[in-house]
């Protein structure tokens, strides 16, 4: 789980916590304050940007990227500390191992998800009196590109304009974010509906370990294709209405994509380096110009 103490110190909480530790990296995440941080700025470009997300063997996506992220990745549900489930996308068949990252930090295939994307800048949420969520962008300061005097010329800019109004990709990127919030909690009330169903079942790996001497990581469930097809009619109608059948079938479809993580794990056993990553040198910018994904409430 990623280090929430600055979220709590400020009563902001983290809005997608990780299934899984991030080992060898300790984030610093502060949020972004005009009354502080004014001048302050980023480094918009790096090559490797995507280098710290090296341990990840899976990683939080919501239900309205499922139908792009299943054309390259498995997806699964992991349980969480609280002992909900959460929907991820398989990203590696060993603990603490990212097969999906090239060592230089890029994505490998034609699909990053939402998680990653928003990097180095995160989102916190706290609750008005209104009961109402309102988003915070936050900034992790470990990523080492945190600027108190930026220079444009290094390719690095400042978070807010002279009127102290968030440049327009942040901008965008916290409505990415509240996005991204408001699908999660659909996300999570139809994992729920599934599982109150009873429909999911602990992962059996379909295949033989391609690197015998590295057990394969298990926690990861399923949907039980068996219950599925015998649900009442009443529990048929709960999982439409709350989006939860779609989302079995799409988990469901996402499973031959296993063969692309398997093909990936023999590549490394054999340090091959004939795979060239289908993304390189992405920045900010990349990721939110061209959003493919469409939020819908």
């Amino acid at each position: 789980m990623r280090n929430a103490g600055s979220f709590l110190t400020l009563g902001l909480r983290d809005l997608n916590t990780r299934p899984e530790s991030m080992i060898g990296y300790t984030p610093d995440i502060q949020p972004i304050r005009p009354s502080v941080a004014k001048s302050h700025g980023w480094e918009r470009r790096r090559e490797d940007v995507l280098s710290f997300a090296v341990t990840d063997a899976s990683c939080p996506i919501v239900l309205e990227e499922m139908q792009l992220a299943l054309v390259s990745l498995p997806l699964a549900f992991a349980r969480r500390k609280s002992g909900e489930f959460e929907l991820v996308a398989v990203t590696g068949l060993y603990a603490q191992e990212n097969l999906l990252l090239t060592e230089e930090g890029s994505w490998r295939t034609s699909y990053v998800p939402s998680w990653y994307r928003g990097y180095p800048f995160y989102a916190g949420v706290s609750t008005g009196g209104d009961g109402q969520d309102r988003i915070a962008l936050c900034f992790d300061h470990a990523s080492g590109r945190y600027r108190e005097e930026p220079e444009t010329a290094h390719g690095e800019d400042r978070f807010f304009d002279a009127e102290g109004s968030l440049k327009p990709v942040l901008s965008r990127l916290t409505t990415f974010f509240t996005k991204r919030h408001l699908s999660r909690k659909r996300t999570l009330a139809a994992i729920k509906c599934l599982a109150e169903a009873d429909l999911l079942q602990p992962w059996e790996w379909s295949f033989e370990n391609p690197v015998p001497e590295k057990p394969l990581r298990d926690g990861f469930w399923t949907v039980d294709r068996v219950r599925l097809r015998n649900i009442s009619e009443d529990v048929f109608r709960d999982l439409f209405e709350t989006r939860a059948l779609e989302m079995a079938y799409l988990q469901l479809a996402s499973m031959p994509q296993l063969a692309v993580l398997r093909q990936f794990a023999m590549l490394s056993a054999h340090k091959s380096e004939d795979q060239a990553p289908d993304e390189s040198g992405q920045s900010i910018d990349q990721f939110f110009e061209d959003d493919e994904i469409e939020f819908r409430w």
